[in-house]
């Protein structure tokens, strides 16, 4: 599967997690949360579709990208626990290819 079609698919899924959580009686649902990780993209522009990925991608937002360093903002704990996870080894796949 193309990269596109795979981020397509994640963002539905991630549209459906934020809906529960949205429709959640739980008040607790969401603990948002900043976070932190260094990314082992090599070239910028591998990191740009990286940061832009992250942020089209529901419940979730690149706040900074400075050098290999992202921040980044999860609504919740099993968002932040998946990044940089398969998305970052998708994006070097496609463009960190020696």
């Amino acid at each position: 599967m193309g990269y596109a079609a795979w981020l397509l698919w994640q963002v539905v899924l991630a549209n459906i997690h934020v809906l529960k959580l949205a429709f959640s009686q739980n008040e607790r649902a969401t603990h948002p949360r900043i976070i932190r990780f260094k990314t082992s993209l090599k070239s910028d522009f591998a990191r740009y579709v990286f940061a832009n990925s992250i942020t089209l991608t529901p419940g979730t937002v690149t706040m900074s990208l400075v050098g290999d360093e992202f921040v980044v903002h999860a609504i919740d704990k099993a968002v932040a626990d998946e990044l940089p996870g398969e998305m970052e080894k998708r994006v070097a796949a496609v463009f960190d290819q020696d």
